[in-house]
């Protein structure tokens, strides 16, 4: 069942620390 959502968290988590490394 939440097999499907790791990979979107993980997804999410990456772009958050983009986001977080971009905006300094």
């Amino acid at each position: 069942m939440g097999r499907r959502l790791i990979p979107f968290l993980l997804l999410g988590l990456l772009l958050v620390f983009h986001a977080q490394l971009w905006l300094g």
